[in-house]
């Protein structure tokens, strides 16, 4: 994570989140600035990334894996506390979320499930 306090010049030195972040995958993680000011990511879990196909049943494996999870940081993205499991099972690359007026954050993703395949 790199912040800026003034409009994008200059950048802060980058500093960790978490594991299991995935770079290379565009639709992987988002922050959101909350009403607070509370910075809250949610990202895909890469650490124990498994995928699989059963072409026969035309349907994901039982074993699949990606988990969905958040993390905050209460002091600009110095720290990061609070990891939190969202969705265990395999979840797809997700497009984002908001928070409400109500102060409630909705993730928006797509769950991978068998029987049936969907």
């Amino acid at each position: 994570m790199r912040v800026s306090t003034d409009d994008g010049a200059p950048w802060s030195e980058a500093r960790p989140v978490c594991e299991g972040l995935n770079d290379k995958e565009p639709s992987s993680h988002r922050v959101v600035r909350m009403k607070s000011d509370a910075l809250v990511m949610v990202h895909l879990d890469f650490t124990d990334y498994k995928f699989g196909w059963d072409e026969e049943a035309g349907e994901p494996k039982d074993d699949c894996r990606m988990e969905v999870w958040a993390i905050r940081s209460v002091d600009g993205g110095k720290t990061w506390t609070d990891r939190q499991r969202l969705h265990d099972g395999y979840n797809a690359n997700f497009f984002g979320f908001i928070q409400t007026s109500a102060g409630r954050l909705v993730v928006v993703l797509k769950h991978l499930i068998s029987n049936p395949g969907h």
